[in-house]
């Protein structure tokens, strides 16, 4: 009797203990995925206002078209 009881019981425990795990597995994932998805975003916000920044301190678009077109012209 005693060894259908615990049996039953453990059971149970590794029911809730997997989905419990899974639960977890789930958070740490959506936290890895917004972690991924928070860096690529500050990148992308870095570099465009790098390039922002690089076009003022060269003198503006005109300027940097300018540059361009010499720079493909001289080929």
């Amino acid at each position: 009797m005693k060894s259908i009881m615990s049996s039953g019981r453990e059971e149970r425990i590794g029911k809730i203990n997997q989905q419990t795990v899974l639960d977890i597995q789930d958070g740490v994932m959506q936290a890895a995925l917004g972690a991924v998805a928070l860096t690529a975003a500050l990148v992308g916000i870095w570099g465009l206002l790098s390039l922002f920044g690089g076009i003022v301190l060269g003198g503006g678009v005109m300027e940097m078209a300018r540059g361009w077109i010499s720079a493909v012209g001289g080929m």
